[in-house]
């Protein structure tokens, strides 16, 4: 790594680590803060391929595991967000839409999944409140909703990545 990359990237890792952590300040906005901090690799793979995005995506999946007070943000970041931009790069290589996004879907679906099963205190207080028959239901609402919410979140990306390379990366 050249001495302007190390600066991007360790910049990019402490404001990462900082937005984490912004979203065990301000709850309410914390799927969105680790969202936000989810982006920021892509920043490094436009500019510097993706090892780059892997390398901060490393970095601040290990920093956010020892400084954050609330663990929660930092499994969310490296399960679901973190490595996002450079799977999405690596996908988006193929060319053909149809095949990209059942790639896509298919492997948020296999990581909400695995959360789910690894992580059940994420449902424990929703679910406490309902009774097993509706259980099942309930699931399959998550899913649903998350299906579309993902796809919303990958064309809202997609649109940030735009305007990054038209817009901002030459000035960087």
């Amino acid at each position: 790594m050249k001495t302007r990359q190390i600066a991007y990237t360790s910049a990019l890792a402490a404001l990462s680590v900082l937005i984490l952590y912004l979203s065990f300040v301000m709850p309410t906005a914390r799927i969105a803060a680790i969202a936000l901090a989810g982006i920021l690799p892509a920043i490094l793979v436009v500019k510097y391929g993706i090892s780059s995005g892997f390398v901060l995506y490393l970095v601040v999946s290990l920093l956010s595991l020892i400084l954050l007070p609330n663990k929660s943000a930092a499994i969310l970041y490296i399960v679901l967000f973190g490595h996002y931009p450079m799977i999405k790069s690596l996908i988006e290589r193929i060319g053909r839409l149809w095949v990209e996004w059942i790639l896509k879907l298919a492997l948020f679906n296999m990581l909400a999944t695995g959360l789910l099963l690894l992580a059940p205190g994420l449902l424990a207080g929703f679910v406490a409140f309902v009774d097993f028959s509706s259980f099942w239901l309930i699931i399959a609402a998550i899913y649903f909703i998350g299906n579309i919410v993902f796809i919303v979140y990958d064309i809202g990306f997609t649109g940030l990545i735009a305007v990054f390379i038209n817009r901002i990366a030459r000035w960087m």
